[in-house]
């Protein structure tokens, strides 16, 4: 049983007007990965794909992952705009945001992949390969919405600058107008 009709009904209410200006592959490949997510027993690209009711490739629904930039790009602001509009809507004006702001690193061994270079592991106290994930969310009535997941990397082309992981949390901060929110942190990012 699929419950893409259903869902389609649901995103078009939400974001009809942005799927109605776009190509009909957007709209489809997008309600098939939300269907594969929200299933159990799939665990990969793969199995959504070999999925018999949705007709589609792995390679296809691949490649509408890793490209049309634009694209995921406005559903993420889209998203962010939802996301804030239901916190915002679901709290008296009164109330104050709450906002969480952590840092992960990850090991990699492959050094092509995306976001992963030479960062210090303040555990082992050595520079190692890996990804720093920053992530920001939004804590409202004792769930945790994550915002934005921001990736630190270390600057390869000239002229432009490193950016810290506290630089690139208060970029954040003033690009979505953030004002009056407590803000959790580790007492790292105080330190700096």
């Amino acid at each position: 049983m699929t419950i893409v009709p259903l869902i389609r009904q649901v995103v078009q209410e939400r974001f009809g007007t942005f799927f109605d200006s776009i190509e009909n592959f957007y709209l489809k490949n997008f309600l098939i990965l939300i269907q594969g997510l929200l299933t159990n027993s799939y665990t990969s690209i793969s199995a959504i794909a070999a999925d018999e009711h949705y007709s589609v490739s792995h390679t296809t629904l691949f490649r509408f992952l890793q490209s049309h930039e634009e694209f995921w790009a406005t559903m993420k602001n889209l998203l962010f705009s939802l996301f804030r509009r239901q916190m915002v809507g679901e709290g008296t004006s009164r109330q104050r945001h709450i906002l969480v702001i952590d840092d992960t690193q990850i090991a990699r061994r492959g050094k092509l992949i995306p976001f992963a270079s030479k960062h210090y592991d303040h555990c082992d106290k050595r520079f190692i390969l890996s990804q720093v994930i920053l992530t920001i969310g939004e804590v409202k009535n004792k769930v945790f919405q994550p915002l934005e997941m921001l990736f630190a990397k270390p600057s390869k082309e000239e002229g432009e600058p490193y950016r810290s992981k506290i630089e690139m949390a208060i970029s954040w901060l003033k690009d979505h107008s953030i004002r009056g929110a407590i803000i959790i942190a580790d007492s790292w990012y105080t330190k700096h």
